[in-house]
């Protein structure tokens, strides 16, 4: 029997769809074909109010270009709530500052000075960020991710909801 490596690490056929990279030779049979959400999701209430917001801003655009389906909830929730955890983090450090004088006692207990120490918050933010973005990089949300990926053009009935530009681009088609 051939082996194919790990199931886990093969991409799906949408995300191949959408990089052009599909070949009709290698095709899996019998792939479940997963619907795209018919509403809008919420956010899952265990994600942080500023993850919460990431996620309301950048739902319905990858909905839109038909890289979010509805199996993608959860995990797009936790890079959402990664990058909340980043951002907070990184408004704490402004107010707080990358430093601070770490305190030491004695075996006499009187308190001294032991030096600047960097803040914890920096390990939480630059940890936070690395899982953000690679939960993030399979729906392209990064110049290089994108790059990768070959979204299809828009139908005609999606370039007459682009306004003026819409209304020229049919003025010329005619």
């Amino acid at each position: 029997m051939e082996s194919k490596g790990n199931p886990f690490d093969r991409k799906p056929k949408s995300l191949k769809d959408l990089q052009g990279t599909t070949r009709k030779d290698r095709e899996e049979k019998n792939v479940p074909i997963i619907e795209k959400p018919t509403e809008t999701p919420k956010p899952a209430p265990w994600v942080c109010a500023t993850g919460k917001r990431v996620f309301r801003q950048l739902i319905d655009k990858l909905i839109e270009k038909g890289i979010f389906t509805e199996l993608d909830l959860e995990f797009f929730n936790a890079g959402c709530h990664e990058y909340g955890t980043y951002i907070d983090m990184q408004k704490d450090l402004k107010k707080e500052g990358r430093t601070f004088m770490a305190k030491g006692t004695t075996s006499t207990g009187e308190i001294y000075n032991k030096g600047l120490s960097a803040n914890p918050k920096i390990n939480i933010a630059n940890k936070a960020f690395a899982q953000a973005m690679s939960n993030f990089k399979l729906f392209g949300l990064n110049p290089t991710d994108r790059s990768k990926m070959h979204i299809p053009n828009p139908t005609p009935k999606e370039k007459k909801k682009d306004g003026i530009i819409g209304f020229i681009n049919q003025r010329k088609n005619k």
